[in-house]
């Protein structure tokens, strides 16, 4: 893989509906803010062993599709010239269950593992996850943000979750050398039995005790949908740049993308208010230029 810059989404489609829905329009949503996506990044699907037709539901027939035999983190060819890139587990292991510690097992983390593992293994400089429930918005936002992070030597930003106060994990940039030099997957061990339970052992809770200070905030507006208080109308508002776990029918309807995007309609690209902010309180908009950001960077540990 020749690409420097992988970007990816975790993803688990219990049905074609719920594919062709969510998956869909998080994949048109990336395309559209992102109109050089293609060319610029490789884009891979990290998948927990969905029974669908992903041709059907991201609407290209260029994509490739690599079925592992293992339930454990694997290689996998990625290449170049498709649309997508899409990668499977053998099988689908759940997810950590907060109310009852004697069921899950940390099968996003072991996702988002799998997408860090593939940047690594192919020497990308940087990896962006952009969860398939999560809806973006904001002109090359992932352009800017990467180039903000090289000017400020940032290694991983995130926002933090307004609602729960932890480091967002559905949307992250990392520059993948420092991942390697702290081995971040190890680290991470999703496998672990400490892992798998109970609060306080999220995904989120361990980027966050493996990184400690060494990560800037992304300042953006928006948060999790934990609640299923984010309706539609609240995605058209202008300065809400992301939303995660929402439903298919709010993802769909938000600011009409599905439909809009499907008859190839263009609309405005907001102004959203997406910044690095540093401990310090000093940060740069990504609309308005580019600041100084080396006070930011987080120490190697």
């Amino acid at each position: 893989m020749g690409k420097r810059v992988l970007v990816y989404g975790t993803s688990y489609c219990p049905d074609q509906g719920y594919a062709d829905t969510m998956l869909r329009t998080w994949y048109q949503c990336l395309l559209k803010w992102n109109p050089t996506l293609h060319r610029q990044y490789s884009l891979v699907i990290a998948d927990s062993d969905s029974h669908v037709d992903f041709q059907q539901a991201l609407e290209t027939t260029n994509i490739t599709y690599f079925k592992s035999d293992s339930d454990c983190l694997f290689s996998a060819p990625l290449h170049d010239d498709v649309d997508v890139n899409i990668v499977s587990f053998y099988s689908n292991i759940g997810r950590i269950n907060g109310n009852d510690p004697s069921r899950g097992q940390d099968g996003s983390g072991r996702a988002m593992m799998e997408g860090i593992t593939l940047a690594i293994e192919n020497n990308c400089d940087w990896v962006v996850h952009v969860e398939t429930d999560l809806f973006t918005k904001g002109d090359r936002w992932i352009e800017k943000l990467l180039l903000m992070m090289r000017q400020g030597q940032a290694q991983f930003a995130a926002p933090r979750s307004r609602l729960h106060g932890f480091l967002e994990t559905a949307l992250y940039a990392a520059y993948v050398p420092f991942l390697r030099e702290i081995d971040f997957v190890n680290q991470y061990n999703w496998e672990a039995s400490e892992n798998k339970i109970g609060p306080g052992k999220y995904p989120e809770n361990h980027f966050e005790r493996i990184l400690r200070n060494a990560w800037i905030r992304i300042t953006i507006y928006g948060d999790r949908n934990d609640l299923n208080t984010i309706a539609s109308e609240d995605l058209a508002q202008q300065e809400y740049g992301y939303v995660t776990h929402v439903s298919p029918a709010v993802f769909r309807d938000a600011l009409g993308v599905g439909a809009t995007l499907a008859q190839g309609t263009a609309f405005a690209a907001p102004q959203v208010p997406f910044r690095l902010e540093c401990r310090d309180g000093e940060y740069q908009s990504a609309i308005t230029g580019l600041r100084d950001l080396v006070s930011c960077r987080g120490p190697r540990e």
